[in-house]
């Protein structure tokens, strides 16, 4: 995994012409799409690398599924003009639908011979009911990608043939929690966070997540 990667990287370090970036996390979602972002203290920035030509998306949920989905959509179009599109899903076997509040920042995008580069940001909480609170829970990561893009600035999908799917993520790095106190209450000891590793850990094939209830 860790070498896929750096393949992805090293290849567009090479041949591509985006900013360079330190980057705190990246996951590979499928063989054709790398996702890398960096929390910062308001917002978070993203950048998708994709193995296509058409258009691709991205989204957060809470819930296992696509239904209710906080998405973005982007493509390059033939012109060279970027286009970044605020969307939700309403319905999981449908389009993401646009939103009237555009709350992501486009950053940079472009595509080369074989790839889709687009990087933007958002905000934790937009305030936009349509938008989901990215937290430092786990979320479900959607994506989706498709060979071909939209035919025009309104952004109706092309039919069929895309790829889809959905992963649980980490976003957010817990924080050890504030000092807090009041009149009637001396201040409480922040809480202490331990990461437990295994390395000797085989996860079923058949389910997408593991929980164990102790320890």
């Amino acid at each position: 995994m860790e070498a896929l990667v750096a393949a992805f990287i090293i290849a567009f370090a090479l041949f591509g012409n985006c900013l360079c970036v330190e980057w705190r996390h990246s996951a590979v979602l499928d063989n054709n799409f790398l996702v890398l972002w960096t929390p910062g203290e308001k917002d978070v920035t993203f950048e998708v690398q994709v193995k296509t030509l058409g258009y691709v998306g991205l989204g957060f949920t809470k819930d296992e599924g696509r239904a209710g989905a906080d998405m973005v959509i982007g493509w390059v179009d033939n012109n060279g003009q970027v286009h970044l599109q605020d969307r939700h899903v309403k319905d999981a076997s449908r389009d993401p639908q646009m939103d009237s509040s555009q709350d992501y920042r486009l950053l940079l995008g472009y595509e080369n011979k074989t790839h889709t580069v687009l990087r933007f940001s958002r905000r934790y909480d937009t305030c936009d009911p349509r938008d989901l609170k990215i937290t430092n829970d786990t979320m479900q990561v959607v994506w989706q990608y498709h060979a071909e893009e939209p035919v025009s600035a309104a952004g109706v999908l092309p039919d069929h043939g895309d790829v889809r799917g959905t992963r649980p993520l980490y976003l957010v790095q817990r924080d050890a929690q504030p000092r807090r106190s009041s009149r009637n209450q001396e201040p409480e000891t922040p809480l202490k966070i331990w990461d437990v590793l295994n390395q000797q850990v085989r996860l079923p094939m058949e389910e997408d997540t593991l929980l164990w209830c102790k320890v």
